[in-house]
């Protein structure tokens, strides 16, 4: 008796239950949900300002997605705007089909140039706790934005025939980094000629909120004239896409010149009864609307007054005589730019009275006229007396020879 093999029952089993599984697996239908990014404007987002993101929830399976909540998961640097719900509900997406969703949010204002990834949570209504994450890319740069803090001058009053030293602090309150800053100082008058390189400065770069100081030198004709002259400072920079990038300021020197009041001298003038000071204007403006004041033991003394004492020029100032003591000759008065000033210079007093010394140098003037008269006169009648015994002797000689010629 021939027997039939083991295998062919077996291959056939199998074979069998190929087919029958087969058919089942072809006919599982499932949704496929997912989130792609379709616009974000504006591109790049900018710190501190709106952006509107538009999404597609796609389905790409071949199932029909029903009661789907879509949910944004905002982080920092994004938050979205007041009235915007974070959660929306879709009723349904076909197979191979997609709904759009938008969102506005704002970006903070001191997010850094990146790329951030904003994050949606998909699940059912009816299973919230069965869910599937899904980001988009969003891009976000900062623009750099230039503002000069201060301008400082060395020194301070700048006059015709002199130097400045400018100091500008320039500081990035934009939300971007400017990058390999250049400062470049042009004036509009060739009586201010940059020194050497001192119109251009290398900044380097300028991170937001960060300052720096681009330091230049002028040198100022000594044919120029008391009044501001304008400059303009370019700031040139590349922002953080390199594209390049440029603000332009008007900047104001002054010219002014400086007023130095100096004593010469203070002399008594006993005539008069009162005390003189002479001041000098040794700078190079003048000086307008004088008061001088002559304090002595923090008491005043007497107070002159002057409407302009021009430069290079002295007056002298007049007050009451005050002899010894230790004083103070205080000046206000208004300088070129309008503004007030003081100083204080500090006198000592030491005159004798007229009196004593007067009647000493009376009595010494006396005395010495007393002696030379005496001998101018000594000197007259010796000279007299000598010629009239002279005249005796030959009188009397002559009669002596006549009585011997009888």
């Amino acid at each position: 008796m021939k027997k039939t093999p083991l295998l062919v029952p077996v291959f056939m089993a199998v074979f069998l239950a190929v087919c029958l599984l087969q058919p089942v697996n072809a006919q599982i239908n499932v949704a496929v949900l997912d989130v792609s990014l379709v616009s974000q404007n504006p591109y790049p987002a900018e710190p501190g300002s709106n952006v509107n993101v538009e999404v597609e929830i796609s389905n790409t399976g071949n199932a029909q997605a029903n009661n789907i909540v879509v949910e944004i998961l905002t982080k920092s640097p994004f938050s979205l705007l007041q009235g915007q719900e974070s959660k929306q509900t879709i009723n349904s997406i076909g197979p191979q089909s997609s709904v759009m969703k938008t969102y506005d949010l704002f970006v903070n204002t001191d997010a850094i140039s990146s790329i951030y990834s904003l994050e949606f949570k998909i699940y059912s209504v009816s299973d919230p706790s069965t869910y599937s994450t899904k980001t988009v890319s969003l891009s976000v740069q900062g623009s750099p934005k230039m503002v000069i803090e201060s301008v400082g001058t060395s020194p301070k009053d700048i006059e015709p025939g002199g130097s400045v030293t400018l100091d500008f602090s320039i500081k990035n309150i934009g939300s971007g980094t400017a990058r390999q800053m250049q400062a470049s100082l042009n004036a509009t008058s060739s009586y201010l000629v940059p020194i050497l390189s001192g119109g251009l400065v290398y900044v380097g770069d300028v991170k937001p909120g960060e300052t720096k100081n681009a330091i230049m030198q002028l040198s100022i004709d000594s044919l120029a004239e008391y009044k501001t002259y304008t400059a303009t400072l370019t700031l040139s920079y590349k922002d953080e896409s390199n594209a390049a990038g440029s603000d332009t300021f008007s900047i104001g020197i002054p010219v002014i010149g400086s007023i130095r009041l100096d004593i010469i001298s203070v002399e008594p003038d006993f005539s008069r009864g009162q005390l003189e000071i002479e001041v000098a204007n040794k700078g190079t403006t003048d000086a307008k609307s004088l008061e001088a004041i002559l304090m002595v033991g923090n008491q005043s003394i007497g107070i002159d007054y002057l409407s302009q004492l021009k430069a290079t020029k002295k007056t002298t100032f007049a007050f009451p005589i005050v002899l010894e003591g230790n004083a103070e000759l205080v000046i206000n008065y208004i300088g070129p730019g309008l503004q007030q000033n003081r100083i204080v210079k500090d006198i000592t007093l030491d005159f004798e009275a007229q009196g004593t010394n007067g009647t000493m140098t009376y009595l010494i003037g006396f005395v010495i006229l007393v002696i030379i008269l005496y001998f101018v006169w000594r000197k007259f009648f010796r000279k007299k007396h000598h010629t009239h015994h002279t005249h005796t002797t030959h009188r009397t000689s002559h009669s002596h020879q006549a009585g011997k010629s009888k």
